[in-house]
């Protein structure tokens, strides 16, 4: 190998650390952004049911009157 590789390979480590950094922040963003949409999604569906029970109840209660 020449001396300029050897050079252009230790001045592209810096540079490979940031976009490693930066995947990594990435990657960790959008897992928090997943886990705070699947929260989300659980309390809608959870909201849901309750409405759908309570719906069901006054069926169940006005048909027998």
């Amino acid at each position: 190998m020449y001396k300029d590789a050897y050079i252009d390979m230790f001045f592209d480590v810096p540079q490979r650390r940031k976009r490693a950094h930066i995947l990594d922040s990435e990657a960790e963003q959008l897992s928090d952004i997943n886990i705070a949409q699947g929260r989300k999604q659980a309390q809608v569906l959870a909201s849901e049911g309750k409405y759908t029970e309570r719906v069901n109840e006054a069926k169940v209660f006005f048909s027998l009157q």
